[in-house]
């Protein structure tokens, strides 16, 4: 139970720093995971996330990690999903790494 709760409380910054930075607002959207180390995110259908693109080369340059959807359907599709990895990062990184995420998220999104 006391695994559940750190990992849980994790989870809670992260789903919070996303929304603190209006990462719904920018037309992104997740449903908080029940359990688990990681966050599946949906972006605008505009947003490629795959290894390379815009997104993908912005979050690089804030030294920004994330696991592109692409990867995890077996027909590769669809490009706008992305998982979010709580479990390993440590809890005082966790906002700073999202409010980085968010950045890149509205810089793409309005250009």
């Amino acid at each position: 139970e006391s695994i559940r709760r750190h990992y849980r409380q994790k989870r809670d910054q992260m789903v919070s720093a996303l929304l603190e930075n209006g990462l719904d607002k920018a037309g992104w959207q997740w449903e908080p995971p029940q359990g688990g180390l990681l966050l599946w995110t949906r972006g605008p259908e505009e947003i490629d996330t795959r290894l390379g693109s815009a997104f993908h080369e912005l979050c690089l340059k804030q030294e920004i990690l994330y696991v592109p959807g692409d990867l995890c359907f077996a027909g590769g599709r669809p490009y706008n999903y992305v998982r979010l990895s709580f479990g390993a990062l440590e809890s005082e990184l966790i906002p700073e790494a999202t409010r980085r995420f968010c950045m890149a998220a509205r810089k793409v999104a309005t250009v």
